[in-house]
């Protein structure tokens, strides 16, 4: 990760919280309206990027394509609280967009759901990437303050 980052983790602190969390992340968009909307998808932290996978016909796919910039956070709702947040750009990759969805199902799903990753890989050749870029990052953990060393 070569992000701007603010917190107590270092770069490969934040990097094991996104790699091994398997929560989903949220993603903030401007509306149409000017209101900004959220997007819960799944996702995945490789080289500098977070991946996710949405329909290129989905709402928050031409929010992107209309306004690349955005917001985002992975965050445990479990205590001790932690997570990580950021500002970012967003841009959609359709020749990414099978391969994405189809590791997000492994990750998030494995061996079980088969009915849903069968469902959702059905709907595959309308899949695309989100590919989310951070530009500044910060991230927090109460693991002390809670009374955990987690």
């Amino acid at each position: 990760m070569d992000w701007p980052l603010r917190g107590p983790w270092t770069a490969a602190e934040a990097n094991t919280f996104l790699r091994e969390s398997v929560i989903p992340l949220r993603l903030s968009s401007a509306g149409g309206d000017g209101f900004p909307a959220i997007a819960t998808q799944w996702f995945l932290a490789e080289e500098g990027e977070l991946l996710c996978a949405t329909q290129r016909t989905s709402h928050i796919a031409s929010l992107i394509r209309r306004e690349p910039r955005c917001a985002f956070e992975i965050s445990s709702e479990l205590l001790p609280y932690k997570g990580v947040r950021g500002r970012a750009n967003a841009t959609l990759d359709d020749l990414r967009g099978a391969a994405v969805l189809d590791r997000l199902i492994d990750r998030y799903l494995g061996e079980t759901h088969r009915h849903l990753a069968t469902w959702l890989k059905g709907r595959s050749d309308n899949e695309t990437a989100i590919v989310i870029e951070p530009i500044a990052v910060s991230c927090w953990d109460f693991s002390h303050r809670m009374g955990s060393e987690a």
